[in-house]
């Protein structure tokens, strides 16, 4: 084998090895980009979400106690009872963004 061709053979190697050096770091990349859009999803939601309430699971024990409550108190005026209400249906409309939490958390 002449130098010529070890040289080649070496310079080879390097460029494959390069090669793989920039496939990784596109795949980091990549990968970094995803974290970050995961973060911010993740930060806008915990904005949206109340504080106790931020899994699928709180949030249909906080519907549940509410519905119990509504249904075995007795209210002395309408406003009471449509707070009540109201805290009801914001607990329901929150529901899917608290299922969209509980999905992306383990992915970070």
């Amino acid at each position: 084998m002449t130098y010529r061709e070890t040289f080649n053979l070496k310079l080879n190697s390097l460029k494959e090895v390069n090669q793989r050096k920039r496939d990784c770091q596109g795949q980091l990349k990549q990968i970094t980009e995803e974290l970050e859009t995961l973060e911010g999803e993740k930060r806008v939601l915990l904005k949206v979400l109340p504080h106790e309430c931020n899994t699928e699971e709180a949030v249909q024990s906080a519907i549940k106690q509410m519905e119990y409550k509504h249904n075995t108190s007795s209210y002395k005026n309408a406003a009471e009872e449509n707070k009540v209400i109201k805290e009801m249906r914001m607990l329901k409309d929150i529901l899917p963004k608290a299922k969209r939490f509980s999905e992306v958390k383990p992915k970070l």
